[in-house]
């Protein structure tokens, strides 16, 4: 019985070609997007699980509750560390990691003649190796991170700089500083690690060259929070026991304003990657809310697919009418009817399925490029959970697509159907409801489409209160800052160059802390941003002074003294309640090089507002600080930029021998933040191109039914003279009345979704009318399109051929 079965299912599949050709596409696409993003889901959710001891890790976190925000940070100060191992006995181990190169800028490795510009390279405590599972190839873990001036590389960092040959116990160059013995090589960090890095140094490295330069100790700073840290509890010790003692540490420990505003809580090492969007990451997060998007989009496509499937089945159920009669006068049993009908959707769900892995490889790459991924597609065919999800998928598919096809075709009457007394209106009013269903899940992924691209273009386009246009910035993290002033003096000579900068770049890295105005008692400290700057930052990025006078070198002293003259922006003046004349008003903080001087300015101008930050947040109060150290900017003439850059590399190369000229543009570094928005605007883009497509072919399916019913109808109009647009426009109207619910449902639908996604963003596009009236016509006109393609054979079809058959 099953191999008649299968037998008569390819028989009808290769009868009707179209039919065959349209489901197996549908369901392809839709299995193909599911198969993509459960490979997606899997590996996203699969951070960190790795290491043997991940249930007994956990990062500790810092909440602050200041007066005008909530801030959550994943840092905390670095001298923690003993006294968690000294007051707590439910903690087996304590490390720390903290980012080399968290200004923003990247560091240069030299080996003899391989020279690169590195940025993941982290500073670690001895134990990292025994409380993380990293594989070593070379080495001796429990010794590789004792001594200062050790250094661990990567399996890649170590072919890049040494080739084939063994780099143990060679030397490379630390950023002109010094030299650091490698001590140990490392397999490559797995992509599912929240923590990617290519360069180990031990933290007393950086400690004791802070000591000897600035003479400031992190191990004694707790106003700073710079390190990640990570604890390894006992084995059979529940979180929550160490959770609740926390408070009584902060009160013991942290002083002023931490004390009062700190909360610490654990983080599991697991949900690192997913449920932390914090301030101080240590990594790219991950996001749990683009995995529901993913995974709903995939679904519907597959829904869709599914919907299909139901519609052509029926839609051809006049041409099967009389199949099914005369197999029940035969004898054949209405379930036996059934188990064919299910059979042949089964048939077409696995031929779909080994189209989808053909779909799935061909769009792997565009896919990884999108996600910011580098998964295998070969990992992605072995991995027995997705081959398992995707067979369940298919099988699932295949069930709820025939189903109903199966009970609907099955219910035929054998003697309506052998006297050709058949209609197939018993089921057009739920074929209806599914298209309908169609119509509203293309609308709202019309309207995603262009809600997120508005919002892109939006986020490029304000205006940020600063000129970020035509200005090339440049990693000074060595030598080359001694000889700025010769630099800047040789630059300027070519009337192509209209400013040269040094200090903090806007878009990099902003310091807090938390400062005393002027009228404020001691305990009443606030939180404010930090900027250093040159003293042309307001020409350069052309930033208007409102108040007061911009910073002039020859008489505001540089912070480096215990006085410093800065300026402030209008959420600072009111922030600190000064409404009327702040210049010359004072503010203080402990800072300087050993972060425990009490530095002391004044104001000499405010600035008006400027986004400094991300368009995701909003503009906080900044003081700016007039300072002589940071990165290079250059602003050049928007003609001949090449050659404007030409020069600049040459002059550099002058200056700064033995230093690459490495560059960017801001606008570009700008854009770049929001770059997880453009990854999710090109993957809706893709997937809502694959719903509308197969949704289009839904549209096709009931088409055909329609036609297939009002053949002769339409022969009888046509041959009383009814024209080609009569007849397009008889068949679309029910098309149009089904689009027009549709917008009524989707569009709601569409605006809260949408509505929910611009609520991250602190500054954000408008839903307007217009895109909502946009969407709509183009949804119409898709399902115009389609129709019209699939209605004028019918329409310019000679009546005598239609009425013949009577």
């Amino acid at each position: 019985m099953i191999k008649n079965f299968i037998k008569v299912a390819f028989r009808n599949l290769v009868r009707n070609k179209l039919y065959t050709t349209i489901n197996v596409l549908g369901l392809a696409l839709g299995i193909a997007a599911c198969q993509m993003v459960l490979n997606y889901v899997l590996h996203e959710t699969s951070y960190d699980n790795w290491h043997s001891k991940k249930d007994r890790i956990y990062r500790l976190i810092q909440e602050i509750d200041r007066p005008d925000d909530f801030l959550k940070y994943a840092k905390v100060p670095h001298p923690v560390k003993p006294l968690l191992l000294q007051e707590f006995p439910e903690i087996e181990q304590v490390t720390r990691i903290y980012p080399s190169a968290i200004i923003g800028g990247k560091i240069k490795m030299k080996y003899q003649e391989q020279q690169y510009y590195e940025e993941d390279i982290f500073m670690v405590d001895p134990n990292f190796f025994e409380v993380f599972d990293f594989e070593f190839l070379e080495g001796n873990e429990a010794t590789a991170l004792i001594h200062p001036n050790s250094l661990v590389l990567t399996e890649k960092s170590a072919r890049k700089y040494f080739g084939s040959t063994s780099p143990l116990g060679k030397t490379i160059d630390y950023n002109g500083q010094t030299n650091l013995e490698i001590t140990g090589v490392i397999k490559h960090v797995p992509e599912n690690s929240h923590m990617q890095f290519d360069f180990l140094i031990p933290m007393e490295y950086q400690r004791d060259t802070w000591v000897r330069n600035f003479n400031y100790d992190f191990e004694e700073d707790w106003m700073w929070s710079g390190a990640a840290v990570y604890l390894q509890l006992k084995s059979g010790v529940n979180h929550n026991q160490l959770t609740g003692k926390l408070p009584t540490f902060v009160d013991t420990h942290f002083r002023g304003e931490k004390q009062e505003r700190t909360t610490l809580d654990l983080q599991p090492l697991t949900d690192i990657h997913l449920d932390s969007d914090m301030k101080g990451e240590i990594g790219i997060s991950g996001s749990k809310s683009q995995l529901y998007v993913f995974t709903i989009i995939a679904m519907l496509i597959l829904m869709v697919a599914a919907i299909n499937f139901m519609n052509l089945a029926t839609a051809k159920s006049v041409k099967r009418a009389r199949e099914v009669g005369i197999r029940k006068v035969m004898g054949a049993r209405r379930t036996q009817l059934i188990y064919q009908f299910i059979g042949e959707a089964l048939v077409i769900a696995l031929i779909a399925m080994l189209h989808a892995y053909l779909i799935a490889n061909l769009a792997w790459p565009v896919f990884n490029h999108f996600t910011d991924k580098n998964l295998s597609f070969m990992a992605f065919m072995t991995n027995p959970m997705i081959l398992t999800g995707s067979f369940g998928i298919t099988f699932l598919t295949g069930i709820l697509a025939g189903v109903y096809p199966a009970f609907f075709l099955s219910a035929f009457q054998p003697v309506r159907t052998l006297k050709n007394d058949f209609k197939g209106n018993g089921s057009l009013s739920l074929r209806k409801i599914l298209v309908l269903f169609q119509f509203v899940i293309s609308i709202v992924f019309i309207l995603a489409i262009l809600v997120v691209g508005n919002q892109l273009d939006y986020l490029r386009n304000k205006d940020l209160g600063f000129n970020k246009e035509a200005i090339i910035t440049i990693n000074d993290q060595g030598n080359a800052g001694k000889n700025f002033n010769v630099l800047k003096q040789r630059l300027l000579t070519n009337r192509k160059i209209k400013d040269v900068y040094r200090g903090q770049i806007l878009g990099g890295t902003v310091w807090s802390n938390s400062v005393v105005p002027q009228g404020f008692h001691d305990d009443e400290a606030i939180s404010v941003s930090m900027l250093y700057t040159g003293d042309n930052f307001t020409d350069l990025f052309e930033i208007s002074v409102l108040e007061g006078r911009k910073f002039d070198k020859s008489i505001d002293i540089d912070n480096d003294n215990e006085r410093c003259a800065f300026l402030i922006n209008e959420a600072a003046k009111r922030r600190f309640g000064w409404t009327e004349d702040p210049i010359g008003r004072e503010v203080q903080w402990i800072g300087g090089n050993d972060n425990k001087t009490l530095v002391k300015g004044k104001v000499v101008g405010v600035v008006e507002d400027f986004n400094y930050r991300s368009l995701y947040e909003t503009i906080e109060p900044i003081i700016i600080i007039f300072s002589n150290w940071g990165h290079i900017a250059v602003k050049v003439d928007t003609e001949n930029i090449q050659e404007s850059i030409a020069f600049i590399r040459d002059e550099w190369e002058l200056q700064a021998p033995g230093w690459d000229f490495d560059f960017s543009f801001l606008d570009k570094t700008l854009d770049a933040q929001y770059k997880k928005e453009e990854n999710l605007s090109q993957v809706i883009r893709y997937f809502a191109g694959l719903a509308i497509f197969v949704s289009c072919l839904g549209v096709v399916g009931l088409v055909s039914f329609i036609v297939e019913q009002k053949r002769k109808e339409i022969a009888i109009r046509k041959t009383l003279g009814a024209s080609v647009r009569h007849v397009l426009s008889l068949i679309s109207s029910g098309f149009i009345k089904l689009v027009l619910v549709s917008s009524l449902i989707g569009c709601p639908i569409a605006y809260f979704l949408m509505q929910d996604w611009l609520e991250n963003f602190a500054y954000r596009t408008e839903l307007g009318l217009d895109i909502f009236v946009l969407a709509m016509i183009g949804n119409l006109l898709i399902v115009l399109i389609t129709i019209t393609s699939h209605t004028l054979h019918a329409a310019t079809e000679n009546p005598v051929k239609s009425l013949r058959q009577e």
